[in-house]
């Protein structure tokens, strides 16, 4: 089976070939319209895989999302039976208690910041950011053309109805 690029190869082969000028257009048709057909039937068979990819990875984001809410639930009732665990343990004197399987005991945590008032923090303990503002900087392009430090650049890409 002839592969999408050899028929586009096919094409431009024709086309430089067609170059002369004493071809007629019902010439060029002729040769060209078994091309362009074969080259129409791939690129619908491409977008038929392309389709089917996207119902697929469609399906797995899906079942991302399912097992996701599976993870967090199960997180969620393992925060609560910590947080029973523990609230009886502290209820009882707080004595750890040893097992074959396990040692169970409450430790201290170390010390951890809580900001109260985060509008009053001295500037020396605060991180600054800097990131271009990409779109203030397109807007500045576009009046004043492309500078040194950026450019505007313009792609394309392919749409599927």
């Amino acid at each position: 089976m002839t592969k999408l690029y050899e028929i586009s190869q096919q094409y431009n082969d024709i086309l430089e070939q067609l170059a002369d000028e004493h071809i007629t257009v019902e010439q060029i048709n002729d040769y060209l319209s078994p091309i362009e057909e074969a080259f129409k039937e791939k690129a619908v068979n491409i977008v038929k895989i392309i389709k089917n990819k996207e119902a697929v990875t469609e399906s797995i984001s899906n079942e991302i999302a399912r097992l996701s809410r599976r993870k967090q639930n199960a997180k969620c009732v393992i925060d609560r039976l910590k947080a029973y665990l523990k609230n009886n343990i502290e209820a009882t004197g707080g004595k750890p208690i040893v097992d074959d399987l396990f040692n169970i005991s409450i430790t201290d945590n170390p010390y951890k910041v809580q900001i109260t008032e985060g509008e009053k923090v001295p500037n020396k303990f605060l991180r600054i950011k800097k990131e271009p503002d990409l779109t203030s900087i397109k807007e500045y392009l576009k009046e004043n053309g492309d500078k040194k430090w950026a450019t505007l650049i313009k792609g394309n890409s392919l749409r599927i109805r």
